[in-house]
This record gives structure tokens, C-alpha cells and sequence, in this order.
């Protein structure tokens, strides 16, 4: 009889990195072919959609438990004190009818989530986190995201690129270079700085194309409604939003493209998928040293990594990429093969599902 699984992340209708890389897993043969169950944790933003969400997902966890009494819970955990509660609800239900718990970090401040919440909620914290067996980090660095809690294995398993992204045409840069910024718009992703850098290289006649996707979201800097003014006032005929893409027309985004930029200052940055897909599809990057991006991305190896993120620096940065075409084309090939060694689809669902204990 096959092991009894339930799998807890995020709607991947909310798209994320994070709600991307669990469609991966729900996709897979390994969920048709066992008996692998699956509870959304996502709940909304506004706090009625939270709470109704956590309504509905607190007794939706109860009938999944009782039903299918599963061994093992996989988990993408959170770093919020509401997630946190969540998180530990889970905990709490998988001790009473002991299930082995195996939580997913895909965030770089767990760590100092945990070690600046207050008395209270740190006990919270350490109670439910003392009945975690397993975590699943990105990179060996991240290990010491869970360094306060030495009776947890740490397993890493870097993200991944989908499928769907194929080796496109050779990169080849011809005028005008051609950018794709690919990711929600906070500013912490460094958009308002790269807009800036190409309005100004465009102005001393440099030919640069950039071609901007995503949902507008707040962060600590802006709301999703500044944001989307500043975007909106940035447009231009060298710079166009295209929305929410995925499926085809993401992947026509990424055949149009030279270069995927992320010059991100976001300060949980971790192992962006865009940047893995940008290797995967052959292109040169344009990002920087937040979080553990340089631990993947090497500056000139994979791309341009940015010391610091400015307006300046990018500008800097587009110039190297504007009188180094030849060397663009060269890494760009080279990426693919890196991309295809250390962070497939294939890899990266086996792995993840090797660590829980099901098999084929």
C-alpha cells in the first residue's frame, strides 16, 4: 500500500517563485501515481480574507488528517507571525497523529524571523518547530537559516526551471539590446532603478528595449498603487508592461530577450526563478548580491552582478553589455548547459520527493 502524503503550499494561481515551484511537485507523476494529498495555504491579503481563509483551511486540515491520516506533511513554511501560527497548527496536528513534518524554505530571514519575535511567540515558534524532522533549504549556505534548531536534518534542493522554457535561438545581440524584467513590481526588485538607467542610456541615443511583467505588489518602500504610477510613468516606446505572463507568452518574452534583469535589493531574496530560467533559456543576466543570488549567478561568468544597486551602476553595467556583445552571445551559450546540469525540473521534483519518502 502506497505511503499516505499531504502536501501544504501556496494557490499557484497567486504566482510567485515560491507558488510556482509547488505546482511542480502537484504536477508530477509522483501525485498521480500515490496517494499524495494537497491544502493551499494561501488566505488572502486583506485580514476578513485571512481570517475566512484560515477558517476554511483549519477545517479542511482536520478532515485531510482524520481521512487520510498521512505520514509525512510537506510544508512550505512562512516567516510571518500569522504564517507562523498557521505553520503550527500543522505541526500541532501532525504530532497527534504522527506524521513525520518536512518544511520547504524558499525565503533568506527565517533566521532573524525567529530571533527577533518576542518571548511569547518565540516559545510559540520553538514548540512547533521542535516536532519538524526535515527542512529543505536552496543552497548549502542557507543551512544556517535553522543553526537554533540542531535536532533538524537540513536538506538542500535548489529551485528549478519549467519545462516549458526550451533552448531558444542562439543569443545573438544585435541594436537595440534587448532586457526582460520578469518578477512581481515592488521596488526592492530594482525596476524604478533599471527604468531609470534605460531612460537615461536611451536619451545619449544607445539603443535599449525593455519589456516589463508582473503584478503590482506592496512592499516595505511602496504600495502596489505607487508603483504601478511609477511603472505607468516610465513607459515608453523602448519601455512596455506586458502584464501577468506565464505558459506561451512568457516563453515569447524570453525568446524576444538578450538579457533577464533582476538588480534586486528585495531583502528575502533567495534563489530567484527567473534567474534560473534566464539560464535555462540561453540569456545573459543582470542582477545583484541580495540574498544568496551570487551563490548561483557569477559576475561574468552568468552575467553582470552589481556590486550595489543604483541607477549609476546600472548604467555601468548596460555599457559593459553594450561594447561586449561577442562575450554576451559566448556566456549566454555557456548558460544553458549550467542551467540544464544543476537546476532542472526533473532534478529538482525527484529530490524534493526523494526527501519526503515517496517513489515511483
Amino acid at each position: 500500500m502506497k505511503s499516505s502524503i499531504l502536501l501544504v503550499g501556496p494557490d499557484p494561481e497567486f504566482i510567485t517563485g515560491q507558488s510556482v515551484a509547488f505546482k511542480y511537485l502537484l504536477d508530477s507523476e509522483y501525485c498521480e501515481q500515490n496517494n499524495v494529498h494537497y491544502c493551499f495555504n494561501s488566505t488572502g491579503a486583506s485580514t476578513f480574507a485571512k481570517l475566512l481563509g484560515f477558517v476554511i483551511y483549519f477545517f479542511k486540515l482536520i478532515y485531510l488528517f482524520i481521512r487520510f491520516r498521512p505520514e509525512t506533511i510537506y510544508l512550505t513554511n512562512s516567516r510571518t507571525r500569522f504564517g507562523l501560527l498557521r505553520d503550527t497548527y500543522i505541526f500541532l496536528l501532525a504530532n497527534l497523529f504522527g506524521s513525520k513534518v518536512v518544511v520547504h524554505l524558499h525565503g533568506s530571514d527565517f533566521k532573524s524571523f525567529i530571533e527577533t519575535l518576542p518571548r511569547s511567540w518565540r516559545v510559540l515558534a520553538d514548540l512547533g518547530y521542535g516536532m519538524v524532522t526535515t527542512a529543505i533549504v536552496l543552497s548549502q549556505p542557507m543551512n544556517t537559516q535553522f543553526s537554533m534548531y540542531k535536532h533538524i536534518n537540513v536538506e538542500v534542493v535548489g529551485n528549478c526551471f519549467s519545462e516549458e522554457i526550451s533552448n531558444f535561438s542562439t543569443n545573438i545581440v544585435h541594436s537595440p539590446l534587448k532586457i526582460l524584467f520578469l518578477s512581481n513590481l515592488m521596488q526592492t526588485k530594482g525596476i524604478i532603478e533599471l527604468t531609470e538607467a534605460v531612460k537615461k542610456l536611451n536619451m545619449k541615443q544607445h539603443l535599449i528595449d525593455l519589456k516589463i511583467a508582473g503584478a503590482y505588489l506592496t512592499d516595505g518602500e511602496l504600495t502596489k498603487y505607487q508603483m504601478q504610477e511609477k511603472i505607468e510613468a516610465s513607459l515608453s516606446n523602448n519601455i512596455e508592461y506586458c502584464g501577468i505572463v506565464k505558459g506561451e507568452e512568457k516563453n515569447k518574452l524570453f525568446e524576444w530577450c538578450n538579457v533577464v534583469a533582476l538588480p534586486s535589493y528585495y531583502p528575502t531574496e533567495a534563489q530567484p526563478i527567473v534567474l534560473i530560467e534566464g539560464l535555462a533559456a540561453g540569456r545573459y543576466l543582470l542582477t545583484s548580491k541580495a540574498g544568496y543570488i551570487s551563490e548561483f549567478v557569477k559576475h561574468l561568468e552568468n552575467g553582470f552582478v552589481l556590486n550595489t544597486v543604483s541607477v549609476e551602476e546600472i548604467i555601468k553595467a548596460l555599457n559593459y553589455m553594450l561594447v561586449n556583445q561577442r562575450e554576451i552571445e559566448k556566456v549566454s551559450q555557456e548558460n544553458i548547459g549550467y542551467a540544464h546540469t544543476h537546476f532542472s525540473q526533473e532534478q529538482y521534483v525527484n529530490r524534493i520527493f526523494e526527501i519526503i519518502g515517496v517513489s515511483l
